[in-house]
């Protein structure tokens, strides 16, 4: 049975560095697009992108209704090829429906959204474009979520990758050739290239897997699990885009763009480990639910989740400073406070990443319609929190909450979900993973008013990962890792 569980964390783990190839194309393009974007636009101009930008998110989290979450969880009940072609065919057919939607949406309302982001008319035909590209990168994900579920990991990559090379073409271009308008512009190039890597992406999948069938039964299914899952991702981006709306309302646009940024380049975890993981994660705790040792597996992914974090979080906010500086090209402003906030946001996106693992037991359950509750819940009380602290603290205490909202969730999900499953979640770790980020947090206040040399900081760098590799790893897995390195090194 141990052999057993290696085997699917070896294949965990060797399946998520290759998404990590893709995850940097997929999810990567809004932070390569930052010192771009900061480099053409001016701060306010930023703002105002950055809040367009977010109107496509919201409305994509929305439209998609969720049938990308649904799938894995419908597909792997059947065994038969046919039916499972169905079932993908049926999602695909909702999803697109969904697509048609958001672009009316945009189409029908972007005065009425140009309003709410602005309390004015403003960048209206960039509103309806966000919302256009959008629409087609839902199907995006749809399809690049099949390929996954069919393990085709090599041509998901790549496809990703020539993705995003088209996208930075078309968008540095046009805000080259059009620079009376350049956030209009580059909404329209994003549009164009998800356009045409839709097209190669459907050539790849949908030909050969898509049959003109609709299962009625499947359908009722997928929107019931989709639709609550689409309300709980509505709930999440409500949650962690609040914030904006309170910058924009009690500080400035300017503020919104520099927290925006900030923002970004702390999801750099999202995209490197994160969403890697994540996207190979969730087709195999539905593949493995039904498996006999699969709350001991939960408990090792979980431990394992927080070593692997913590190597990718330590150099991300001692090396902070510098990340942000040489991504936000903007003058004149305080880049030791945007990399508190840089950093915060490192520690709020690993830590909401155990929402994935602690979810499990309301996802197998089916039991979606909990999380929406949960996320407006932790919304208005960010929303509250945020108001009352933006006046005197301002963005870093906006930051601050987010890592204690962050930290809420995953421990609220775990207290619904272990009624339907349950596992041990390691808490001796997550103790130790707490005091070295309070460490590291202790570190970014003493480097806020003293300056700490590249040395410096590659020496505490080699301290906290000798910390994580003595202290976090039992004495089975140092002594295969030693194994492991002197097979690859000599």
């Amino acid at each position: 049975m141990i052999d057993d569980i290696e085997a699917k964390i070896t294949n965990l783990f060797k399946n998520s560095f290759i998404y990590g190839f893709g995850s940097i194309a997929q999810s990567g393009l809004n932070f390569i697009l930052i010192p771009i974007m900061t480099f053409f636009l001016t701060q306010e101009e930023f703002g105002v992108f950055s809040l367009i930008m977010m109107s496509g998110l919201i409305a994509s989290t929305i439209f998609y209704l969720g049938i990308t979450s649904a799938l894995p969880r419908s597909y792997f009940e059947y065994s038969d090829e046919r039916k499972r072609k169905i079932i993908f065919s049926t999602g695909f057919i909702i999803i697109i429906l969904g697509s048609i939607f958001q672009i009316l949406v945009g189409y029908l309302f972007k005065n009425n959204i140009s309003t709410l982001l602005f309390r004015e008319i403003l960048e209206t035909q960039a509103i309806f474009w966000s919302l256009f590209a959008g629409s087609i990168g839902i199907l995006i994900q749809y399809l690049l979520g099949f390929m996954r579920i069919l393990k085709l990991a090599i041509t998901s990559v790549f496809v990703s990758i020539m993705s995003l090379l088209l996208s930075l073409f078309l968008i540095i271009s046009a805000l080259y050739l059009y620079p009376e308008n350049r956030i209009l512009a580059t909404f329209i190039a994003l549009t164009i290239s998800q356009f045409i890597s839709f097209f190669i992406i459907s050539l790849i999948v949908v030909s050969k897997h898509f049959l003109f069938r609709v299962d009625f039964s499947e359908l009722k299914k997928l929107l019931v699990f989709g639709i609550a899952s689409a309300f709980a991702a509505a709930g999440y981006m409500f949650l962690e885009w609040s914030d904006r709306f309170i910058i924009e309302r009690f500080m400035t646009i300017s503020d919104v763009g520099l927290y925006s940024a900030s923002v970004r380049i702390g999801s750099i975890i999202n995209v490197l480990m994160i969403i890697p993981f994540v996207q190979i994660w969730s087709p195999l705790m539905m593949e493995y639910k039904n498996d006999k040792d699969i709350k001991d597996f939960f408990s090792r992914i979980m431990s394992y989740f927080m070593i692997v974090g913590l190597f990718f979080l330590i150099p991300g906010i001692i090396f902070s400073l510098e990340l942000s500086s040489s991504l936000i090209n903007i003058e004149d402003v305080n880049l030791n406070a945007l990399s508190v906030i840089t950093s915060l946001f490192m520690i709020s996106y690993f830590i909401y990443g155990f929402s994935n693992i602690t979810t499990a037991g309301i996802l197998y359950e089916r039991k979606t319609h909990i999380l929406p509750f949960i996320y407006i819940a932790f919304g208005i009380l960010k929303i509250y929190l945020g108001i009352l602290f933006v006046s005197h603290f301002g963005l870093i205490g906006l930051s601050f909450i987010a890592v204690l909202i962050s930290t809420c969730l995953p421990v609220t999900f775990y207290f619904f979900s272990k009624s339907y499953f349950s596992f041990n979640p390691q808490v001796k770790t997550i103790l130790k993973s707490i005091l070295i980020i309070f460490l590291l947090l202790l570190f970014k206040y003493y480097e806020f008013s003293n300056q700490v040399g590249f040395i410096s900081k590659m020496a505490m760098i080699l301290f906290f990962y000798y910390f994580v590799y003595t202290n976090f790893l039992k004495t089975v897995e140092r002594r295969k890792i030693k194994i492991f390195l002197k097979s690859k090194i000599f």
